[in-house]
């Protein structure tokens, strides 16, 4: 894990560098098997508190790309904050959180925010926080027990209803869909809009811009399916051990 987070760290720096500019668009299969290449770590943060990490993410400022922020999990530690350079910057009581996303823009009365979701594998339930000023405040209208053991979530905001939807996928292979929405005290709350269910254990998942779902199963592959809660299922295995590029 530590040698994947290093890995994650280079993408950040880099990306950081690139003054986190929007993407150019996706090039042909063809041309980005011809592109791909591995990527090594150019750096790495302070240790975690617990010495343990199960997840990061980089929360990034557009207006000031040097000052994105790395979040990392640290298992019964927390959500720990991290500079670009790899600096500690302060630890947020969490639980043991498996898994964390951002998402940008999120409308609390009237005001867009940063908020970061994060999967509490203590007693299994979603958590929110907004990010502003290096600061993490949970901002969960109330508990949010998830019923099933959670691995991973990823967050999207929809093209077609402007909705911010949170995806979480657990150990039994569950896919949860919940739709996030704003309370009038200026708190978050969350309602299930589908769960899906694949055969064994999913690790993690991100939607893409297209309104993709891609979902990692254990020891079978990666699933690709549509975002769209009124839309068929209709999952595809896009890559497998074996018959395709995994090892």
């Amino acid at each position: 894990m530590t040698k994947l987070f290093h890995a994650f760290l280079a993408f950040c720096l880099a990306l950081a560098a690139a003054g986190c500019s929007p993407r150019a668009a996706d090039p042909a299969p063809a041309e980005a098997a011809a592109d791909s290449a591995d990527i090594s770590a150019a750096g790495q943060t302070q240790s975690t508190d617990a010495g343990e990490i199960n997840a990061s993410v980089l929360v990034r400022d557009a207006a000031d790309p040097a000052r994105s922020r790395i979040l990392a999990t640290a298992a019964l530690g927390g959500i720990e904050l991290y500079a670009l350079d790899g600096q500690r910057l302060g630890r947020t009581p969490a639980g043991d959180v498996a898994s964390v996303d951002v998402a940008y823009g999120v409308e609390l009365q009237g005001k867009p925010h940063t908020v970061l979701a994060a999967v509490d594998t203590t007693d299994n339930r979603l958590r929110l926080f907004t990010f502003a000023d290096d600061v993490l405040t949970e901002v969960g209208a109330r508990p949010m027990p998830l019923g099933f053991a959670g691995e991973g979530v990823c967050l999207y905001r929809s093209a077609l209803d402007g909705a911010h939807y949170a995806f979480i996928v657990g150990d039994g292979g569950e896919v949860e869909q919940q739709l996030l929405f704003a309370t009038a005290e200026g708190k978050l709350d969350a309602r299930q809009v589908r769960r899906i269910q694949v055969p064994s254990s999913l690790k993690q998942c991100v939607v893409d811009a297209g309104g993709n779902l891609y979902a990692s199963e254990e020891t079978v592959g990666i699933w690709r399916m549509s975002a769209n809660a009124e839309s068929d299922v209709a999952a595809r295995l896009v890559d497998t051990p074996g018959l395709g590029h995994l090892d």
